[in-house]
């Protein structure tokens, strides 16, 4: 079978399991490979070079899916793609056609779901696949898993190549985090060396006939913040502090702050967002809320997780006096009107991060560490079965490490809540200079004979699992992260040690898509047939053979 065909085979087939992430749906990954495995004679006969590799301790039981092809030479060239896509509840009645590309395009094509007009354009131009997972990303999937079929049947072709076929991605990279002590057990069984490992998420693009690659993929980082103000009934509201008030006013200082706005090469991200803001309370009563906590997203080109927490520690310094210094002057008003006013609040801003939070609690009684340890392993089992949401957790361990320190004066604190995602270059990355040249080779030699162009961009901004394939910044900054990052090295962990062992450059190459998330999603079929994997098959080559050219 033809490449082109047998890529569309395999995307429909992929398609068509479903694999929603953070589900135990994304178990069905192992169906699509093992239905491969046993179509590719090389894997017939070399069983104990693909599998399934279980996630430890991962609730969902889910696993990493992988296939080694061993060629003569020990450059290797890893392939990764995420298995997991997102659910099709955007499709409203119509899901259940959602992982059927043909019959989801008679449909619209009938006009039962109203399409947008570039949609529309691209639907009656027969050049778009539509449905859920075709562009993100099961259709690096196929173009991956076809070259690899015909490597193992290519006598030139001498070097090895590791695919993974990784769960979670869409989450919290469960997959690929997991996916790196067997990413290392097989270097060593094998001896082999790592020069470049590849990703083929979709790529969006600015004019039709420039393809976009990326050398790097953007950071985030995750912090959460608790915000204790101090109980009062709500007739004696002055000589209270209502912990929303904080919070808000947190959120109000740091919103889109511009000092989150970051530009390397081309790339320029956005001012950082909270996802998330609320009072604790569980029941309704007449007190002020006492406790009130959110998390917010920041993406990160150079800023380091330190920075960010000293900056957000800045802040909320600056928002928590802004609030002091309002009530006084509201609180002015009611003391003229009233003949015995209460008094108001004595109260000074005071903002800790989590560690330092840690260390006070520890320094008072150094016992109240195995209570705090204690308490994070009950909570982690709870995520384990399912009984509290891992957001929900980190706030209960918050707020549980918060009671034990018996100063009681408002107060707000931050940490560093799941996922976090390194930012990664190939820039900052010694020995990773062949790169540009196989790039600049991609575009002469396979791409303008074609009538195409290529845009090189540094980062990959939609958050990716090259984040895990290496880690250059300074070792301070892995300190920074264990210590302030809740439930580290427990419910979740990212092997750094690892990771900085592997520090292999890094590509994404994928097929031009629309729409990724949402009910238009598709892919382009010229160049997720044709186009794509040729670019593909150029950097792998290169990838292999780069040490001898």
């Amino acid at each position: 079978m033809e490449r082109s065909q047998r890529i569309k085979q395999l995307l429909l087939d992929f398609v068509a399991l479903k694999t929603y992430t953070g589900t135990s749906a994304e178990q069905n990954n192992r169906l699509f490979y093992e239905q491969w495995w046993s179509e590719v004679p090389y894997f017939q006969n070399h069983p104990d070079h693909c599998g399934s590799y279980a996630i430890p301790n991962d609730p969902l039981d889910r696993s990493v899916c992988w296939a080694f092809l061993e060629g003569e030479m020990k450059e290797t060239v890893i392939l990764i793609h995420h298995t997991d896509t997102v659910d099709v509840l955007d499709y409203g009645p119509y899901g259940k056609v959602a992982r059927d590309p043909l019959k989801l395009a008679d449909l619209y094509k009938q006009g039962v779901l109203p399409l947008p007009d570039d949609a529309k354009a691209d639907l009656l131009s027969d050049e778009w696949l539509f449905g859920r997972g075709v562009s993100d990303m099961k259709s690096g999937a196929a173009m991956q898993c076809a070259l690899l079929e015909e490597y193992a049947i290519d006598p030139t072709f001498k070097g090895s190549v590791l695919l993974l076929g990784v769960p979670d991605e869409e989450n919290m990279s469960a997959g690929m985090r997991g996916a790196i002590p067997l990413i290392t057990s097989l270097q060593k069984q094998y001896d082999l060396h790592y020069r470049l490992l590849i990703n083929s998420e979709p790529h969006e693009r600015e004019r039709d006939d420039e393809a976009v690659i990326y050398d790097g993929s953007v950071g985030k980082v995750m912090p959460i913040v608790l915000a204790r103000g101090q109980l009062s009934h709500v007739s004696e509201v002055y000589q209270g502090l209502n912990a929303a008030e904080l919070l808000a006013a947190v959120v109000r200082q740091t919103e889109i702050d511009p000092w989150f706005v970051e530009t390397k090469h081309e790339t320029t991200i956005p001012g950082a967002t909270w996802l998330s803001m609320r009072d604790r309370k569980v029941n309704y009563d007449v007190s002020l809320p006492l406790l009130a906590g959110g998390y917010l997203s920041v993406l990160q080109l150079t800023h380091t997780p330190t920075a960010i927490m000293e900056h957000l520690k800045s802040s909320a310094e600056m928002a928590f006096h802004e609030v002091l210094m309002d009530r006084a002057k509201r609180y002015k008003t009611y003391r003229e009107k009233a003949n015995s006013p209460m008094p108001l609040l004595a109260a000074k801003p005071l903002v800790l991060t989590y560690q330092e939070l840690c260390q006070a609690v520890i320094q008072q009684d150094p016992s109240e560490t195995t209570q705090i340890q204690q308490m994070e392993e009950t909570l982690s089992e709870q995520v384990k079965q399912g009984t509290v949401a891992f957001d929900e957790a980190n706030f209960q361990l918050m707020e549980y490490t918060l009671s034990l320190w018996l100063q009681k004066d408002p107060v707000i604190v931050i940490g560093l809540m799941a996922p976090y995602y390194p930012a990664v270059s190939n820039d900052d990355l010694l020995g990773s200079e062949w790169i540009t040249t196989a790039l600049e080779e991609l575009e002469q030699t396979v791409m303008r004979p074609q009538g195409e162009q290529l845009a090189v961009k540094h980062y990959f901004t939609g958050i990716s699992d090259m984040s895990y394939a290496m880690f250059t910044a300074d070792p301070k900054e892995v300190s920074a992260v264990e210590q302030n990052l809740l439930f580290f090295g427990g419910a979740y962990d990212i092997p750094f040690k690892e990771i900085e062992q592997l520090n292999v450059p890094v590509l994404n190459i994928g097929a031009w898509g629309k729409d990724l998330h949402r009910y238009t999603e598709r892919v382009n079929i010229p160049d997720l047939l044709e186009q794509a994997p040729k670019r593909l098959d150029t950097l792998i080559q290169w990838g292999i053979h780069s040490h001898h050219q």
